[in-house]
């Protein structure tokens, strides 16, 4: 799983049972109902008043196809 933002915010830590290959993606075991993580979120630069801002929750499945959660 990885979480993507617009330009100005962050994800800086992450909390939950899971293996992380590098700074950006979460590798779980499995998943299911009971399990949660959470993600800590900075923000770094001014955002722009006239556009909007977007956190984006990703997630592969075993055969790699990507699914866009939020």
């Amino acid at each position: 799983m990885r979480v993507r933002t617009s330009a100005g915010i962050r994800p800086v830590d992450f909390l939950g049972n899971f293996y992380m290959t590098n700074t950006t993606e979460m590798i779980f075991g499995t998943i299911d109902a009971d399990k949660s993580v959470a993600v800590e979120l900075k923000h770094d630069d001014k955002l722009p008043a006239d556009s909007n801002t977007y956190i984006q929750v990703i997630h592969s499945t075993l055969n790699f196809e990507k699914n866009s959660i939020f």
